[in-house]
């Protein structure tokens, strides 16, 4: 039977056999591979889903868990990972199964990305551009380790229902033991452990701090120390200010964690025989008394006790007396502390055992920090002490993570005078696209992120905590969703006097996310009808179709008017010295190399002691929360968005607050054009510009190109990807050339290719299908990588005999799957976008490699390809020579850029295919491929210097005298 009948509660619907659905679904980031289950976890699932022809009515996850009982050996064996999470397992397993519902918590996000993947081949109705959804998914508490798996559950308008599986992960039922301390301190008085993360300390402040942990009055205390990947230098001078004393352990992560992750990692070091728990940052002072009057401080009912601080500088100055300078404290209000903390973690103090209810932490969303989930979760099972004094000394400083932040709320008159401004007929209309985008921007930012702690609260603490606690969550996690909830969360201001100064106006921010909500839900409503009368397929065929129009104003020079608009700059004379990184978009479908070496050398220069500041300057989907995940994928970069300050200035009317000292580094020509701009603001010249093509070559001649020529005009020191691009500037006379100083003003490096690790005869030799892997980009925006020339080559050489019982595969369009004909039942398969892992994973299974580039750049597709072993066909350009491919690998084949010079060289591709030796001794590329050795110490060295020389301009005039 292919349909059967099932009640689900809502009413008896039809539901489809699998085989027979067709809802499609995906994910916007990964599911995690595994998830720490202790008394309840949850995360956060970002994805889509539609059907081609119905509209879905009603979306739900479920979330079906696989516990094993004692008996057997476990899901977390690898034979697990092929068996199905359904009933039918073998019959020698003992497994409880657990079916939950996952309630989606928003749904019909527009997605454009879908929408322009799938129409019209996939999705002629138009029904992926609403298929954004979001759902946070429940773990319940575990006794074992389990397998996970999710499903979509889509409940479509002609009565039907479809279950489509989303993903898999594995479920751990606690986090790892912590490991005992050998010799603990002797004595009756409580142990405390005193929790320290590191990352690159100041080395002054790190030794103040030290030596007055190490002046406490109370003497019982272990100090963990958990260090996240600072430069050697740093890592000697912990050690060294540490010394042999054996009351500090010191730990380093094997990777980096980020500030919150490394926390949770310091806090699962303490072992079961400690009393209490202080936190401490790795930079302030504190005060002799600082643990004795904490543990005062605690009666039997209190979980946590936190004290006052002193603002202090670098030099111990005193800047303020007090924390509480605009804010009110609050420590007795679970509502209030729910929604806006004012609990510091550096300040606190806690029961060791209250590590069983905080542990692991929570997916971190938005701006989450670990003070708050730890005051959150300390008031709902307990009560929380205060003492009013100072007890340490905040240390302010360019480096801090979170300083000392001391908003002022608006006037009333400012207020009224914005308020009369929105409605304005002139900008009305803009003021309230502004108004919709910054509500997106509150929910996923503060609402989705209050409302995910206060469910870990409720999942981990509801036994413990009391009535009056318990409504306060359900308060919380209502409060978007019934009428009473929004009213509380409106009348909350009315209710307390002066309520800015409790919670800095959360419940202003709430209250918009809310407003863009219910603005999404009309605008699906509309757009799903819309769709189902068929009009929104027409109107979207209707815009891949050529008509004439009326030209009011011309497309071209509005775009060159935005992208090279002059950014909106706010000087701080007293402000920290950045490097303002200025890229196009963060967009992960068009992540390929240019941008993967922005991220990396950001990375390499917060190494460096840079602060860096990532500027993005045109329109993309702006959501830093959902791309956290995205960067994990990428070796490196997995920390990449704690690392750095992120700034989204598509409306050029968003301040950028800049320092005299701050310096720019341009990304692309038409960032040079925002960095030249911007140094003018402050008053220098000359910004740092990474050359990573010559881009006048990416238009035909016209203003596009002469605008990329311009931005070489430009006072610069310039950074360029590869050396045989730098040599080509340098033969044209382009840039920094034009002066007799270019070569002190510029360096090179070498982009890090796709390593796929070594190549073997015996791997060459046993492949079954022979292989030609083509880079083909048929995109109006690749023409430099010459798609008919490799076309027609493969054409001319397929039909003369080459490639007999050949697979034909090209790569790199952004297009869906397709097939170019190259012979009678000869076909070349285009296939999807591939992610990084995939795209290593497949080089190997190729022999022969084309990759096409009109440009002096080498392309870093053909050095991947002859590193894989593949013979590889590439063309010169200029001073890009045979010689010079010759160098870097011998599995290449230079040709000419003629279609027959390339058609020579895929014969003799084909046979040089069975010269095993050959193609393995060529796989060793004379490249970079890890960062490290795309960005050494002397390019960095230099690098730095470029930098310092534009942040203080006298310093920089005379390195250009001292070059001449």
């Amino acid at each position: 039977m292919l349909l059967r009948m099932v009640g689900i509660g809502r009413k008896n619907i039809i539901e489809v056999e699998p085989h027979l659905c067709r809802v499609r679904v995906g994910l916007t980031d990964p599911l995690p591979e595994s998830v720490v289950a202790a008394k309840g976890n949850s995360f956060l699932v970002g994805g889509w889903a539609y059907h081609p022809s119905k509209r879905i009515t009603h979306l739900e996850l479920r979330l079906l868990l696989a516990r094993p009982e004692a008996k057997g050996t476990g899901p977390l064996d690898s034979e697990w990972d092929d068996i199905p999470l359904t009933h039918a397992l073998p019959s020698d397993r003992q497994v409880e199964f657990a079916d939950r519902l996952v309630p989606v918590t928003i749904r019909n996000i527009p997605n454009r990305q879908v929408l322009t993947d799938h129409f019209p081949e996939k999705d002629k109705f138009g029904n992926s551009f609403w298929s954004g959804y979001q759902a946070l998914v429940q773990i319940p508490a575990q006794t074992n380790p389990g397998r996970a798996q999710l499903i979509v559950r889509a409940y479509l308008d002609n009565g039907t229902v479809e279950s489509v599986p989303l993903g898999r992960f594995s479920v751990h039922a606690a986090m790892p033991e912590p490991q005992p301390i050998a010799n603990l301190p002797e004595g009756t008085q409580p142990l405390v452990a005193v929790c320290m993360t590191t990352y690159n300390p100041p080395p002054e402040l790190f030794r103040k701090q030290v030596d007055s942990i190490r002046a406490q009055t109370h003497t019982r205390w272990v100090c963990f120390i958990r260090d996240d990947g600072s430069k050697p230098a740093a890592i000697k001078m912990i050690r060294e200010v540490l010394g042999d004393d054996p009351r500090f352990v010191f730990h380093r992560n094997e990777k980096n964690l980020g500030f919150y992750k490394n926390f949770e990692a310091v806090l699962a070091d303490v072992p079961a025989e400690f009393d209490f728990v202080a936190l401490a940052d790795q930079d302030d002072l504190w005060h002799a008394d600082k643990l004795e009057s904490l543990i005062k401080a605690f009666t039997p009912g209190t979980t946590l006790a936190y004290s006052d601080m002193n603002i202090i500088d670098e030099t111990g100055r005193v800047k303020a007396d007090t924390y509480w300078t605009t804010r009110d404290n609050n420590y007795t209000h679970f509502p209030t502390l729910l929604l806006a903390n004012t609990i510091t973690g550096a300040a606190s103090m806690f029961r060791r055992n209250l590590l069983g209810y905080l542990l692991p932490f929570p997916e971190r969303l938005g701006d989450a920090y670990h003070d708050h989930w730890l005051a959150c979760t300390a008031m709902a099972v307990g009560s929380i002490k205060y003492v009013d004094r100072p007890l340490y000394g905040y240390t302010q400083h360019s480096g801090n993570v979170v300083g000392h932040v001391a908003p002022k709320p608006g006037s009333w008159a400012g207020t009224v005078y914005r308020m009369l401004a929105f409605f304005l007929p002139t900008k009305f209309s803009r003021n309230l696209n502004a108004f919709i985008r910054h509500g997106r921007g509150f929910y996923f930012a503060d609402l989705v992120r209050i409302q995910h702690t206060a469910r870990n609260v409720m999942q981990r603490c509801a036994a413990e905590a009391t009535p009056d606690k318990i409504a306060a969550l359900n308060r919380v996690l209502t409060m978007a969703d019934t009428v009473s909830g929004k009213l509380w969360l409106a009348l909350r201001p009315l209710r307390y006097r002066d309520s800015w100064r409790r919670t800095v106006g959360v419940e202003t921010h709430l209250l918009h996310a809310l407003v863009w909500r219910f603005h999404l839900k009309i605008k699906a409503w509309w757009g799903t009808r819309l769709t189902a009368r068929g009009i929104l397929k027409n109107t979207l065929a209707k815009q891949r179709l050529p008509r004439p129009r009326v030209i009011d104003h011309i497309d071209s020079v509005a775009a060159l008017e935005r992208i090279t608009a002059p950014l909106t700059l706010a000087v701080q004379p007293d402000g920290p010295a950045r490097v303002n990184v200025v890229i196009s978009m963060i967009d992960f479908k068009y992540v390929f190399g240019g941008y993967i070496t922005v991220f990396q050398l950001c990375r390499k220069l917060t190494l460096d002691g840079f602060r860096v500041r990532l500027i993005v300057t045109d329109e993309c989907d702006f959501r830093p929360v959902t791309w956290a995940d995205s960067f994990r994928r990428f070796p490196g970069l997995e920390d990449f968005l704690d690392r750095i300050e992120l700034l989204y200035c598509f409306d050029r009317r968003t301040v950028v607050p800049v320092s005299p000292r701050d310096t720019f580094l341009a990304t692309s020509w038409w960032t040079a054009h925002v960095a030249h701009q911007a140094m003018k603001a402050i008053g220098k010249d000359e910004f740092v510009y990474l050359i990573q093509e010559y881009e006048p070559g990416f238009y035909p001649f016209g203003t596009l190109a002469a605008a990329a020529t311009e931005s070489y005009t430009f006072p610069h020191r310039a950074l360029f990807s590869t050396e045989i691009l730098r040599e080509y500037f340098k033969l044209s006379g382009y840039g920094v050339f034009t002066s007799p100083t270019g070569d002190a003003n510029s360096v090179s490096f070498e982009n890090a290719i796709t390593s796929v690790g070594p190549v073997t005869v015996e791997e060459l030799r046993n492949k079954r299908t022979r292989k030609l892997l083509f880079y083909c980009r048929p995109e109006a925006h690749a023409l430099r990588n010459m798609f008919d020339t490799g076309v027609m080559a493969l054409r001319a050489a397929v039909q003369a005999g080459a490639f007999h019982g050949w697979e034909f595969h090209g790569i790199g369009s952004m297009g869906s799957s397709a097939k170019i004909k190259l012979a009678n039942d000869v076909y070349m398969t285009l296939l999807p976008r591939l992610d990084q892992e995939q795209y290593r994973k497949i080089l190997k299974d190729y022999d022969v490699g084309l990759s096409l580039m009109c440009s002096p750049h080498p392309s870093l597709v053909p050095l991947e390809m002859a590193k894989a072993g593949m013979t590889t066909v590439t063309n010169g350009f200029a001073n890009k020579t045979a010689e010079r491919l010759l160098d870097i690998s011998t599995n290449f084949i230079p040709t000419p850029s003629s279609v027959e010079g390339v058609t020579r060289g895929l014969f003799n591709a084909c046979a040089r295919t069975k010269d095993y030796e050959a193609r393995a001794v060529g796989a060793d590329v004379n490249w970079a491929q890890t960062w490290d050795e795309a960005f050494p110490p002397a390019v960095m060295e230099k690098l730095g210097d470029f930098l310092r020389a534009t942040m203080d301009p006298v310093a920089g005039q005379q390195q250009i005298r001292r070059a001449a």
